[in-house]
This record gives C-alpha cells, sequence and structure tokens, in this order.
C-alpha cells in the first residue's frame, strides 16, 4: 500500500488500551513484557529433534478483578512455548489435544456443513510460513482429521531448509480457526540459519532480541471474551484491548543500545501501522520469510493479521527516556459510501484506529554493534521464471468465495508441478475489506500492486500480503521440489476462512 494513503501525522496524542485506576481496570504500563519461553526437544534421537506440544484450558488474568478463560500450550495458559528449529536439523513435532470437549462442532452455512468434522473442540496445527512436505503439517488438508480430545498425532519428520525467519504456529480446524486462536492457541516458531551468525545482530533472545506477539481482544463484563456477538464480526473479530504476548498495556525495559523486534500481527482481523511514537526511523531488516536484502529505512510498518516484520530500533541516544511502539492511525482505502467496519461512529473497534502497543523504559547506554550493509542474498523477483499465471478473484459475485467457490475439503481448486515458477495474480472485488492472502507451504515474492508501488515490507520472502479493496497484487511463486502434497490457500482473517473463503492446491511431481 501507497504511504500516500495512510494519514501520516504523528499521533497527538496516545490512546491507552484501557483505562487505569477503577477497581477491576487496568493500569497501563505496570505489567513487565512477558517473553514466551523457548520450547527445548523432548528427545534428539536418531539424528530427530522431537517437539510436543500439548493444547489445553486455562485462565489468564488480563485484569485483576477476575480471570478470563483461556487457552494454551504446554501449561502457558495463553499463547504457547517459542519452537526454535535449526535449518538442517530433522525435526518432528507431535500435537496432544488436552482441550475439553465442551464447545460443540462449531455451526456454519449450509454449503459448509459437509466440511466440519463433528469432532467436539477437535483442533490442529499449521506450520505457518514453513516449507516442507505437506505430511509436516497436522491440518485435515495435508494428512489427517481433527485431533479429538485426548489424542496425539505426529507431523512426518522435516529438515528446514530456507532462510532464517520468525514464523508461527497455530490450530487450522475448520470452521473453528478463529475461535481457538482469540481463545489463545498460538506461538512462535524461530526458524535459525547458523550462518547468519556472522551477521552480528541483536541475538539475545527477550533481550535485545523481543518477540512481540500483537493481538487485539474484546472482553465481556465478567471478563470472559467476547467473541463473535456482533453483526459485523462475520467479517473478522476486532477488539478494543491491545495484548503484547499476552498482556495488556506491559512495558519492556531494554537498554540504551539497538534493539531488535520482531513483531507477528496474531490478530484475527486488524491490522496495524507499527511506529515510534516520536516518528523517528528504524531499520526493517526483514519480512515474513527472512531477512532483506539489505536494511530499509522505514518510519512504520503496515502488517496484516498473521504478517511479520523483523526491525532494528536505535535507543543509543534514549537512556533513562520513555519511548512508545504505537500503531498510527490509518483510512482503509473502501469504496465510496460503504463503511469498512459497520461499527459506528467513534467506535474503537474500527480498524485503522490508533493504539499504543508497548512502553519503553530505556536503560544505560550499552554499545551497539555496526549494522551490517547486506543482509541476504535475495535477488529480485524474475518474473520471466514464470510459466503459468493463474487469477484469483476475492468474492466476486459472492460473499467469503474465491473464483466463486466457497471451500470444500474434498475439491482442488488448483493443481501444480514441483520446481515450477507461477504467476498468482489476486483481485479483491470487495469493496470496504482488506483480505490478507495466505498460502500454505512456503514463501512467495511480490512483483507489483495495481495501486502503487511496493513498501519494504511487500517485498522479499513473503507468506501474506494484503489486498485492498479493488487492487490486484502479482506475487511469483516458487514451489520448492522439496513440496509435495495438499496446501491450503486463504484469507487470513480468521473469520473469513471459517466460513470458506479458502482453496487447496495440491503439488505434483
Amino acid at each position: 500500500m501507497s504511504s500516500r494513503r495512510l494519514l501520516l501525522p504523528l499521533l497527538a496524542g496516545l490512546l491507552l488500551a484501557c483505562g487505569g485506576g477503577a477497581p477491576g481496570t487496568v493500569t497501563a504500563y505496570t505489567r513487565p513484557l512477558p517473553v514466551p519461553p523457548i520450547l527445548a526437544p523432548t528427545s534428539v534421537a536418531g539424528g530427530v529433534a522431537q517437539y510436543d506440544l500439548t493444547a489445553a484450558e486455562g485462565a489468564t488474568s488480563f485484569f485483576p478483578d477476575r480471570p478470563t478463560p483461556t487457552y494454551g500450550y504446554n501449561g502457558m495458559s495463553f499463547l504457547g512455548p517459542t519452537l526454535r528449529l535449526i535449518r538442517g536439523q530433522a525435526t518432528r513435532i507431535t500435537l496432544h489435544n488436552g482441550l475439553l470437549p465442551d464447545v460443540p462442532p462449531p455451526m456454519t452455512i449450509p454449503e459448509l456443513a459437509m466440511n466440519v468434522d463433528g469432532v467436539p473442540n477437535g483442533t490442529t496445527l499449521h506450520l505457518h510460513g514453513l516449507m516442507a512436505a505437506s505430511t509436516a503439517d497436522l491440518t485435515p488438508a495435508s494428512c489427517c482429521d481433527l485431533l479429538p480430545t485426548g489424542g496425539s498425532a505426529s507431523t512426518s519428520v522435516f529438515t528446514p531448509d530456507q532462510a532464517s525467519a520468525m514464523l508461527w504456529y497455530h490450530p487450522h480446524p475448520f470452521a473453528a480457526t478463529g475461535r481457538q486462536v482469540y481463545f489463545g492457541l498460538a506461538g512462535l516458531m524461530f526458524l535459525d540459519d547458523p550462518a547468519d551468525a556472522a551477521l552480528n545482530l541483536p541475538h539475545a533472545y527477550g533481550v535485545d532480541d523481543l518477540p512481540l506477539v500483537v493481538q487485539d481482544r474484546r472482553f465481556n463484563p465478567d471478563r470472559s471474551f467476547d467473541y463473535k456477538t456482533l453483526t459485523q464480526d462475520d467479517d473478522g473479530v476486532l477488539g478494543d484491548h491491545i495484548l503484547v504476548n499476552g498482556v495488556i498495556a506491559p512495558y519492556a525495559a531494554p537498554a540504551a543500545t539497538r534493539i531488535r523486534l520482531r513483531l507477528l500481527n496474531g490478530s484475527n482481523r486488524r491490522a496495524y501501522l507499527f511506529a515510534l511514537d516520536d516518528g523517528r526511523s528504524f531499520l526493517q531488516l526483514g519480512t515474513d520469510g527472512g531477512l532483506l536484502p539489505a536494511p530499509a529505512s522505514v518510519t512504520q510498518v503496515m502488517l496484516p493479521p498473521a504478517g511479520r516484520a523483523d526491525l532494528l530500533v536505535d535507543f543509543s541516544g534514549d537512556a533513562g527516556s520513555t519511548r512508545y511502539l504505537v500503531s498510527r492511525p490509518f483510512k482503509l482505502p473502501a469504496a465510496p459510501g460503504t463503511d469498512p467496519d459497520a461499527a459506528g461512529p467513534g467506535s474503537t473497534l474500527v480498524e485503522g484506529n490508533a493504539f499504543t502497543i508497548l512502553q519503553f523504559r530505556v536503560g544505560a547506554t550499552q554499545p551497539s554493534a555496526p549494522v551490517p550493509a547486506t543482509l541476504a542474498t535475495l535477488p529480485p523477483p524474475d518474473a520471466s521464471q514464470a510459466t503459468l499465471t493463474r487469477q484469483f478473484d476475492l468474492e466476486l459475485n459472492g460473499d467469503n468465495t474465491i473464483n466463486g467457490q466457497l471451500f470444500d475439503m474434498n475439491r482442488i481448486d488448483q493443481t501444480v508441478k514441483a520446481g515450477a515458477y507461477e504467476i498468482w495474480r489476486v483481485t479483491n472485488f470487495t469493496p470496504n475489506i482488506a483480505h490478507p492472502w495466505h498460502v500454505h507451504g512456503g514463501q512467495f515474492r511480490v512483483l507489483d500492486r495495481s495501486t502503487g508501488p511496493l513498501e519494504p515490507n511487500d517485498q522479499g520472502l513473503k507468506d501474506t500480503v494484503r489486498v485492498y479493496p479493488g487492487e490486484t497484487v502479482r506475487m511469483l511463486m516458487h514451489f520448492d521440489p522439496r513440496l509435495s502434497g495438499t496446501y491450503m490457500f486463504h484469507c487470513h482473517i480468521l473469520e473469513h476462512e471459517d466460513m470458506g473463503m479458502m482453496g487447496q492446491f495440491v503439488v505434483l511431481p
């Protein structure tokens, strides 16, 4: 999206995530930023690193008066530990479903009823951004049915062989993905390439290399999650409280040095225009799937749901000061006469409203390593490599459709050849909603937007790209020879994919 279409003025005042002082409310910036623990392998036998994830119910104290029923992994009441995978290390992940079967199979529209597996609180596991055979994903499209309560399933053994990046994992049960993620089932997955150590970028996890999972949530008066109770929620649930790593309005206390921020937009629908409160520039090091060829100086980064950004902020001159990570206000380029949210004037639920995200309490000065001029070998995408162009029309003549069709688990929508290069054109016919387009199985390169030039966050390796109303985005797909099996493409507004805005493609030898 061209920056000309965004509201660029700095925030005149910070909109707190919620007020402080009254009983039961949150006093902003009194809780330290939690850092998800790194999950150690259960074993390393026969050269295979084994990881185990257990989804279970819990209770999380977002507010001081009473806890909220939530989901989490491995004893965490909300979210899950960080998987730290090594390039070239054979890996297997086992998922255990410890959720109680207290949630009936989700209701869905009649055309989709045949796709809903009748397993109460059945769950799956999607390794978002990973390039591997489809059996490395524990999703019905890839390998298996929904995992029932008490059940366990393992991925095939896979060996990560792609650029270092911050990927993530989350459930992917059809018609229930939005709810399970909203209640807390998500976690980070770092893929480390040992060769990148020579870059000497900040790498002390949780110290000068901060993982930040940003999500919005809505709460009922009893502090339970308010999920899908509004008419507009079918187009994606928007919240009015911003969480970072599962805490409302936390603070971080970095040293006065260069700090690396690894941002994941883990929200169901909301996009964020991330910036620093004083408008300073910072460096973008990478996008969804890895490092850029060189650092890019930016003042803001737009992240759609599921999007990631690897940023480097220089606090070396800020010892003793307080700074904020914010989301700047922006307007969705909706068609004239349409309401992007139908939430009413002044509502904090409108996408594009300003929020403060995180407070930085900058400490004492520490030396910073120089920033390398070159980060990765990544040639510009070459469209001449493509042998075929495919067109994907979003919501043309039908809500939640792709090329006029709703999701059917028994239908393969596209067939591609392993090793092939193709151009995929995605056109958004929705007049008032931006769709984050996501493709399973690896990374692609954005070629161009019909509405203007590419921003740095459109470049590099991507698995999710935001397509604005009336816009066409072209991307160069490469179906790596190691890919095989069935994969998905879909809108990453989770309620949209739950309502059928999803398709399947198979990779053949």
